[in-house]
């Protein structure tokens, strides 16, 4: 019988400073990158580093003078004003969907005992209320926080099981912390609860930070500070940490955690922002533990829902002139209900221009592009976005809850071709039995990828340089801190060779003495 060695996990690249990267040609697909931090990096004093721009340099957005491109989107946009995702009603369509509760973006569902399924709807909320719809919006949100969650995993875990479609996330259940963690590194804003409103109005002590006298709208702080709301009836009321603490909220244990993760998330996104020609002004958080007690990131990170960005090129020359910085998020719609309504109070408000709401929705787009550095992909418009979630979901969660124990036999390595995108992909082809017997072959895509160890607080430095150096190679690149590389990859593969020898001399005895006893020998 063949042997096989238990908990192995897939061999890894590894690339280091004293070695030449290369990305072969002949790879199926394109590469994806992870830099290591490591707690004792395996470098002397003569390494050679890598050489970047300044910080101070901003780069221009890539996509911000691309007209054709724009005029593209916003005929797709304008074309789809009347085919929003508004409302969806899952329970109805999907078996095994249960207990709908309607967020101001986000319809959530549940699943069993273990997951939540959340759509990103196209309605736009302020206020505490529902301004509009925007078209291509919930996709928007939905791949921006999937990239951002994916890049973040080495500051905070998160819920995340898997995105079945453009506008949907499955997630794990958890129990939500009833505190939302906003950072701030500006004064600025227009809510009621915006740093710059209190501020003017004479506020020098909010959510137990400090704040100096002459600070002027837009103005940069001299560090990022937290200011905790939690919910009471229909909007959000700002919190000291002692006040979270004193009320149950939290305890002081889990406060000090989730409020660690959410400055460090936001110091990160700072500079990944600034890398592409923009300012985290600021952002919203929000935690939940698991079930087994883990403090997971939820919701959304870093989206122009959840967060406040500018151009980063501009900003200094318009806040000298006394100018409002030119912002890539929904600031400008909140000011437009601002001038023409009350938005906290009028029961009905005007509807949006059709203008408003199409620069709206291309600012969300522009930001995706600029931040993930691909090209938005307009939904198809054959099937109605109801029915094809529906469909994926359906999909999505048969696949979680159909969990077999097979055998694998072998596997053969082959590329898969995309008939959407044309795009090929790295796939093996996995040969196993059943329990009982019955065999099958299974295709697993898959993106292959290296590891490349970093100096501590150069893996910004380190990302910047590859992804100018092999722009056409590398899809993504993903921050993981390990403390050390040695995967012991040739132990590994002297171990599995002679398994594999072993085997192979079993099978060839095995089949000379079948040929044997069959007079073929």
């Amino acid at each position: 019988m063949a042997e096989c060695i238990g908990g192995l996990s897939p061999a890894k690249i590894l690339v280091s400073t004293k070695t030449t990267l290369r990305l072969s040609s002949t790879l199926p697909s394109t590469v994806k990158i992870r830099l290591c931090k490591l707690t004792t990096p395996p470098f002397s004093s003569s390494s050679r580093r890598v050489t970047v721009a300044s910080s101070n340099q901003y780069p221009e957005p890539p996509f911000i003078s691309a007209s054709s491109h724009k005029d593209e989107i916003l005929k797709a946009i304008k074309g789809s004003l009347g085919n929003c995702l508004s409302e969806t009603n899952l329970h109805l369509t999907v078996p095994g969907l249960t207990s709908k509760t309607r967020g101001k973006v986000r319809d959530i569902y549940e699943s069993g005992d273990e997951y939540l399924v959340l759509v990103t709807t196209d309605r736009q909320s302020a206020f505490d209320r529902v301004l509009a719809s925007i078209p291509f919006k919930g996709q928007v949100l939905n791949e921006t926080s999937l990239w951002w969650f994916q890049k973040t995993q080495h500051i905070a875990p998160n819920a995340v099981v898997l995105a079945p479609d453009k506008n949907v996330t499955i997630s794990k259940k958890c129990s939500i912390f009833p505190v939302e963690f906003v950072v701030r590194g500006y004064v600025t804003g227009s809510t009621d609860t915006s740093l710059w409103t209190v501020y003017k109005k004479g506020v020098r002590n909010y959510c137990g930070n400090a704040l100096p006298d002459g600070l002027v709208k837009n103005q940069k702080l001299s560090a990022n500070i937290l200011t905790p709301t939690t919910k009471a009836a229909d909007h959000d009321v700002p919190v000291t940490p002692d006040e979270i603490i004193e009320c149950g909220l939290m305890t002081k244990g889990d406060y000090d955690e989730v409020s660690h993760k959410a400055l460090s998330l936001f110091e990160y996104g700072q500079r990944v922002a600034l890398e592409h020609g923009l300012i985290l002004v600021d952002s919203k958080y929000e935690f939940g533990k698991g079930s087994d007690g883990t403090i997971l990131l939820v919701d959304e990170v870093h989206t122009p829902d959840s967060s406040r960005y500018w151009i980063a090129q501009s900003y200094k020359e318009n806040f000298q002139n006394g100018l409002e910085p030119e912002n890539v998020d929904k600031e400008f719609l909140r000011l437009w209900f601002k001038e023409y309504c009350n938005p906290y109070e009028d029961e009905v408000l005007p509807d949006a221009p059709e203008e408003l709401v199409s620069e709206l929705s291309w600012r969300y787009i522009f930001l995706f592009e600029t931040i993930t550095g691909c090209r938005f992909s307009i939904p198809s418009t054959e099937v109605p976005i109801h029915d094809r979630i529906s469909h994926n979901v359906s999909k999505a969660l048969s696949s979680l809850s159909d969990k077999r124990l097979d055998w694998l036999l072998t596997f053969s390595s082959l590329s898969l071709q995309d008939q959407d995108s044309g795009r090929v992909y790295s796939c093996v082809d996995l040969y196993l039995v059943t329990q009982d017997g019955y065999s099958f072959k299974a295709k697993y895509k898959f993106q292959p990828y290296f590891y490349a160890a970093t100096k501590d607080k150069m893996e910004m430095d380190v990302e910047a340089y590859l992804r100018r150096r092999y722009e056409n190679d590398i899809t993504d690149i993903e921050i993981v801190e390990k403390e050390d590389l040695d995967l012991q990859l040739m132990q590994v593969g002297n171990e599995l060779l002679r398994v594999v020898e072993r085997n192979q001399s079993k099978f060839d005895a095995a089949g000379a003495y079948d040929s044997i006893l069959s007079g073929k020998r």
